[in-house]
Parts: structure tokens; C-alpha cells; sequence
């Protein structure tokens, strides 16, 4: 009998513990939202573009935002401005790593910033069985500077056409350089016509 008590507490106690074990893994829970900037460098548009930006998962199954295909999202910005993504709920300490890029665009007269950034989040239990996020963005390629932000710098620029200014000044150009042809064409003709009568004159005197 007293086996059997000692049996049922032991199983009693596994239970306690598994259950209590549970309750904390799913009240340890944090959400994170990884913002997004874009600049917009140049000429003033005259229709702003809509610049497409997407997040991947580079880690097996690490949490994504809801309603995600293919462990792929991505978040629509107007112009310059700042957006983030939605939420991601983190449930498990763990490394989780992602790719951030731009998505090419091809409006007319404007430069699409090809960067892509490496994303890692660092998921971590604390002192009160609470978790914490730290996160890291580093541009690839550019691996050595650490980025206070996810930032792609796009330009629009237009063609740059003759001012009226500078074609004022060409056009003057040209009528000095021909008023100066013309007075060098009578001057010549001038020089030739009085040689000629100085010669004509002089053999007048000596006939």
C-alpha cells in the first residue's frame, strides 16, 4: 500500500511540474514590429512611386506575422516615409534570421537602392521567465557597420535640359562671333580698295 501511495505521488508530482512547466513556456511571449525607412534623394516627382518592401525567413519555421506565404511578407511605402512590419509573436528563446530587401521597381527616371540588409533577432529569456528581443541589422556586403536602421536610399532625377539662360548667352555668343567675321570681311575689302587706288593714282602721276 504504501508502494502504491508513493507510486501516485510520484506521478502526481511529474504532472504538477509538466503542467507547470507548460503554463510558463506559452506565458512567455514577446512581439516584435522591425520598422522600415525610405529616402528619396533628387528631383521633386511629380507622382510619388510606391516602393514594395519585403521580408524573408532565413530560419526554419521562425515566426513570421500573420497571414504570411511562404515565409515571405512584404509592406508598401508611398514615397519617403517610415513604415514597420506587422507584429511578429516570438514564443521560444531562440537566433531567428531574416532578409530584408527592396523590390525593383521600373517607373521612369528613378534609381532603385538594390541594398539588402541581414536581420537577426535575439530572442532571450530574462530574470522574471519573461523574453526580450534584441536586434541587429547589418547591411550584406557592409557586414563590419552596424545600421541604426533599415533604410533604402532611392533618386529620381530628370533629364537635364538647356536652361533659357544658357541658351541666351550661346545665341549671343554666335552674334558677336559673326559681327566680328563681318567687320574683319570690310576691313580686309577696305585695305584691298585702297591699295588698289593708291596704285591706280600713282600711275596716273607718272603717265
Amino acid at each position: 500500500m504504501k508502494k502504491l501511495n508513493k507510486t501516485l505521488f510520484s506521478i502526481l508530482l511529474m504532472l504538477l511540474l509538466f503542467s507547470k512547466d507548460t503554463l510558463q513556456t506559452f506565458a512567455m511571449e514577446t512581439s516584435f514590429q522591425l520598422p522600415v525607412e525610405t529616402v528619396l534623394e533628387g528631383d521633386r516627382p511629380l507622382r510619388q512611386e510606391t516602393f514594395v518592401i519585403q521580408m524573408q525567413a532565413l530560419t526554419n519555421d521562425a515566426p513570421m506575422p500573420e497571414q504570411t506565404e511562404n515565409q515571405k511578407v512584404t509592406i508598401e511605402i508611398q514615397g519617403q516615409g517610415k513604415k514597420a512590419f506587422p507584429p511578429i509573436t516570438f514564443k521560444q528563446p531562440g537566433v531567428y534570421k531574416y532578409e530584408v530587401r527592396q523590390q525593383p521597381g521600373n517607373q521612369e527616371y528613378y534609381t532603385y537602392d538594390t541594398c539588402v540588409y541581414n536581420v537577426t533577432v535575439y530572442c532571450t529569456a530574462d530574470s522574471a521567465q519573461g523574453l526580450e528581443t534584441t536586434v541587429v541589422a547589418l547591411e550584406q556586403g557592409k557586414e563590419e557597420v552596424k545600421k541604426d536602421a533599415v533604410r533604402f536610399v532611392n533618386r529620381y532625377e530628370l533629364p537635364k535640359v538647356p536652361t533659357e539662360q544658357n541658351t541666351l548667352v550661346k545665341t549671343g555668343d554666335k552674334a558677336l562671333l559673326s559681327t566680328l567675321l563681318w567687320i574683319l570681311l570690310a576691313s580686309g575689302f577696305m585695305i584691298l580698295f585702297l591699295v588698289v587706288k593708291k596704285q591706280r593714282d600713282k600711275r596716273k602721276i607718272e603717265e
